[in-house]
C-alpha cells in the first residue's frame, strides 16, 4: 500500500500554469510517496496515473495521464498536461485529481485548487 504524505515542509501544490496557447494549462504537482508504514519509497522511476474527475468519489474522468515519476527520498514533482493536454474546460468548476500508483488508487481526490494545500491520502 502506498499513500501520498504533505506537511508544511513537503509542499503539496495544484497551481493552473496557463501555456502560452490559452487553451491548454498544466498542473504542477507535488508530493512524497511513501510506503504503507509511512516511510519513503525507494528513489526512482514508479508508474503513476493522474486523473481529473468531476466529483470526490464517483463522477466522470475528464482527463487521464501516465506517467514514469522519478521520486528521491520518496519526493517527486511532475507536471501534469505534458503527455495530454488539459484544456481549460477540463478544469473549470472544480475537478479532482486522483492518483494511481502501479494498480493502486489512492483515496481521497484532491480538490484543485490554485491556493496551496496540504493533506494526507492513503
Amino acid at each position: 500500500m502506498h499513500r501520498i504524505l504533505a506537511a508544511s515542509l513537503m509542499l503539496m501544490l495544484a497551481l493552473f500554469m496557463l501555456t502560452t496557447d490559452s487553451s491548454a494549462a498544466t498542473i504542477n504537482y507535488q508530493g512524497q510517496l511513501a510506503d504503507a508504514s509511512g516511510d519513503p519509497v525507494a528513489d526512482g522511476p514508479h508508474a503513476m496515473t493522474f486523473s481529473l474527475w468531476t466529483d470526490s468519489t464517483n463522477g466522470e474522468i475528464v482527463w487521464q495521464e501516465a506517467r514514469s515519476v522519478s521520486t528521491e527520498g520518496g519526493h517527486f514533482s511532475v507536471y501534469l498536461g505534458q503527455v495530454n493536454p488539459i484544456t481549460a474546460n477540463m478544469i473549470d468548476d472544480g475537478k479532482y485529481l486522483q492518483i494511481q500508483v502501479g494498480s493502486e488508487t489512492l483515496l481521497p481526490r484532491t480538490l484543485l485548487g490554485t491556493t496551496p494545500s496540504t493533506f494526507i491520502s492513503e
